[in-house]
């Protein structure tokens, strides 16, 4: 009887350990609990290069790779040459990839083995990696004796390269193409977009042109805030899973700015029934000339030519739908003083905004400022 208890007992603990075991397999990432197969390369070292320093190079294909995964690689070095080749110091060209030789002389007609540890990194711009492995002479560590070159293209790879842009829209809605960097098995047909609550009345659709993959994306300058709008856009194979998102973060591109930007009214001293204020106003010269705006994608180059303000045709102000008096003074480059004034039995309403309006070729653009009068609003 007690040797069927401890039996009992003993199946118990084993079933518990089973199923603790097995959770931890099932919450652990399986690329932890296993490793790829070794990766087996042989590298041929070319002739020397002609010169008083001579490496002798190759290449080695890795084949396809998986973004985050460990691979092992046994790495062969053939030296096809009747000298004996002699290693002092190995080193790689990236933290990703580690290395140890056998031995450090390759003999004639003979070869080494090189065992690396090669963890792929995550790189949203790219579909390829690469990365090389350097062997020096002991007494030399200025140029490699031996330079092999390790490629291989990353599978199933879904990236918006830059993690962060500044987009600048003017009075205009701003249209831009985010690249999308994807490989198989990833597929343009199973991408899905996902904006955050901040950019909900922006479009963003994918959308393949020119046998590339590109976000449209749409933002206009109505919903902006004065301070700028910040959001995300991620992108997602609904097959594999693979995601990326990229964050944006929306300013108005201005065509012109008023300065201060709370316009005072003060009471005139030579005509006390009327509320003047000062105030200067600064055209931007890349927006009246009619360039894009600048941004990230198109890096668009700008050429500005102060002092070109002819086609300024029209400055006026407004409070609600009253257009106010005003003065205009052009000044030195592109900027403008204007005197604007209100009557002296003015009285504030819901109004608390001043709009500037400024047309230039045919096509009028605005700002607005908040203004205070003198003893009152």
């Amino acid at each position: 009887m007690i040797a069927l208890r401890l039996a009992n007992r003993g199946i118990l603990v084993a079933i518990v350990l089973f199923q603790f075991w097995n959770g931890i397999r099932q919450a652990w990432p399986q690329e932890h609990l296993a490793k790829a197969d070794p990766i087996s390369l042989e590298v041929v070292l070319s002739v020397p290069s002609v010169g008083q320093r001579t490496t002798f190079s190759g290449l080695g294909d890795l084949g396809p790779l998986l973004q985050g995964k460990e691979y092992e690689v046994v790495l062969t070095l053939v030296n096809p040459h009747a000298e004996p080749i002699a290693i002092g110091q190995i080193r790689t060209s990236c933290a990703c990839l580690r290395a140890v030789l056998e031995q450090k002389l390759i003999l004639p007609k003979g070869t080494v083995q090189a065992r690396l540890t090669l963890k792929v990194p995550h790189d949203d711009s790219t579909n390829s990696f690469g990365a090389a492995l350097l062997c020096y002479r002991q007494d030399d560590l200025t140029s490699p004796i031996i330079d092999i070159r390790l490629t291989g293209l990353i599978e199933g790879n879904l990236g918006l390269p830059g993690g962060q842009r500044l987009l600048k829209v003017g009075s205009k809605p701003l249209e831009v193409r985010i690249p999308v960097i994807y490989s198989a098995p990833v597929k343009p047909e199973n991408l899905e977009i996902r904006t955050s609550e901040s950019l909900k009345d922006c479009h963003a659709i994918v959308v393949e042109a020119d046998q590339r993959v590109h976000i449209e994306f749409i933002a206009s300058p109505a919903f902006l805030s004065p301070g700028g709008t910040r959001g995300t856009v991620t992108v997602k194979d609904s097959i594999t899973g693979a995601s990326s998102e990229i964050e944006l973060l929306l300013v108005r591109q201005e065509v012109f700015v008023v300065a201060p930007s709370i316009v005072r009214f003060r009471r005139s001293n030579n005509q006390s029934d009327r509320l003047t204020a000062n105030t200067i106003l600064q055209f931007i010269p890349t927006a009246i000339n009619g360039n894009s705006p600048i941004d990230d994608f198109t890096k668009g180059t700008v050429t500005e030519q102060p002092g070109e303000t002819g086609n300024v045709q029209e400055i006026a102000c407004f409070i609600g739908d009253t257009r106010l008096q005003a003065d205009v003074q052009k000044l030195a480059g592109c900027n403008f003083r204007m005197r604007v004034h209100l009557p002296g039995d003015f009285i504030p309403g819901d109004e608390s905004e001043l709009k500037w309006s400024a047309k230039l070729d045919g096509r009028r653009v605005e700002t607005v400022t908040g203004y205070s009068i003198e003893g009152g609003k």
